[in-house]
């Protein structure tokens, strides 16, 4: 996992170790348990329908209302461990920067990530259309090329967003300019939503379409390193 704050780093550093005075996500874990239980009943409720009905002796209490099985459920505890081992490393990172500034080893070529994930990211450290085509370029460079996949959400039609009492500034953007802009910079959409609420989001799949820049690996190499950086 990576994060451009220090003081982010230290708390999931925190969860990783589950240490005493980490932030508790209990409520998060047991709201993806439920949500979890819920979609893989829905899901293989259709699948196993056209198999005929199951025999009595094989129901369980992991079935639902029409007997359908729907396999082992996991608690919000097993969600948590299981979070916590899919942290391999913790690093810092700055999107501004080619190689989004991560260390050399993490960013060979040849050895990039196949997936990233970007939660309000972009549209929060950039403040212009030429500052995001720029962060995503340096995403794009460390995704592996024609396959490498960008799961991201970010706000639409915004110029600011708030933490308690404080301001700060957001890139303004359209839909139609947004997907212009991943377009030329080399992704595909695969899958895309607009949530209105207070607020607009978006909620992409994006996947690389072209190949990674070697100049952009090549500066990643040679650059400096900020003092997160292990």
């Amino acid at each position: 996992m990576c994060d451009v704050l220090t003081s982010n780093l230290a708390e999931i550093a925190k969860f990783r170790s589950a240490s005493e005075d980490a932030f508790s996500w209990q409520h998060y874990f047991a709201f993806l348990s439920t949500f979890e239980s819920s979609t893989s009943k829905v899901s293989r409720r259709g699948q196993e329908e056209d198999e005929g009905q199951e025999e009595e002796e094989e129901r369980g209490e992991n079935c639902n209302h029409l007997g359908t099985k729907v396999g082992p459920l996991l608690s919000p505890e097993d969600l948590e461990e299981r979070t916590r081992e899919a942290i391999q490393e913790i690093c810092h990172c700055d999107i501004s920067l080619p190689g989004c500034g991560l260390p050399e080893r993490l960013v060979r070529e040849g050895d990039l990530f196949e997936v990233g994930v970007a939660s309000l990211v972009l549209d929060v450290v950039s403040t212009s259309e030429e500052m995001f085509r720029s962060a995503l370029e340096n995403v794009k460079g460390i995704l592996k090329p024609h396959c490498g996949l960008l799961i991201i959400q970010g706000s639409l039609g915004e110029s600011v967003y708030t933490v308690g009492s404080a301001l700060f500034p957001v890139m303004n953007i359209d839909e139609q300019k947004l997907r212009q802009l991943f377009s030329e910079v080399g992704f595909e959409i695969l899958k895309w939503q607009i949530c209105q609420a207070q607020s607009q989001h978006y909620f992409g799949l994006l996947k690389v379409t072209g190949g990674t820049s070697k100049q952009m690996i090549l500066k990643s190499r040679g650059g400096s390193r900020g003092e997160g950086d292990q």
